[in-house]
């Protein structure tokens, strides 16, 4: 979900195969406005995932517009792991990595892709960030230097310290 700045907009990004929001047939592009008896209207993006965010099992009321109708959905609360990394490999031996956030489970998702396409013999490799409203500080600096050093080598724990200080001083 994001929110428009400026707006008490909330509109769904990503709904991810077999989540509740999925089973309870929500849809990308979806404006929320109502969760159960709560308006959305006024409050922040975070206050709003709490009133989503419950125990396992337990039902959620979503009132969403679609194409200028109000609709309502009942979503199963469960816990998901996001799957955040799809891949496959391109004509001509190109793998191709879509990664649409950076969640905890991001790197480990992009090292297996990586494994997976270096070994049915990738020759070349496209990222695909776009969409990608960004994340994990810690994943970010994790996939950033398995990215850009061409392999998936871990970074160990010093490095993404001096990373992270490097680019808390650069961002004042």
């Amino acid at each position: 979900m994001s929110k428009q700045l400026g707006t008490d907009e909330i509109t769904i990004v990503n709904v991810y195969e077999d989540s509740p929001a999925d089973k309870a047939g929500l849809k990308s592009g979806d404006i929320l406005y109502k969760v159960d008896e709560h308006e959305t209207a006024g409050y922040e993006l975070d206050t709003v995932v709490s009133w989503i965010k419950g125990e396992k099992g337990t039902s959620v009321v979503l009132h969403v517009l679609r194409d200028g109708k109000e609709v309502e959905v009942t979503a199963v609360r469960d816990k998901i792991e996001v799957q955040t990394v799809a891949y496959e490999m391109k004509e001509d031996q190109i793998g191709y990595i879509a990664v649409s956030e950076f969640d905890s489970v991001t790197y480990h998702q992009f090292e297996t892709a990586l494994e997976d396409l270096e070994k049915q013999g990738m020759k070349g490799l496209v990222i695909d960030l776009r969409n990608n409203p960004g994340g994990n500080f810690d994943t970010v600096t994790e996939y950033a230097e398995a990215a850009s050093s061409g392999r998936s080598d871990r970074v160990d724990k010093r490095q993404r310290r001096e990373c992270r200080r490097s680019y808390l001083r650069r961002s004042k």
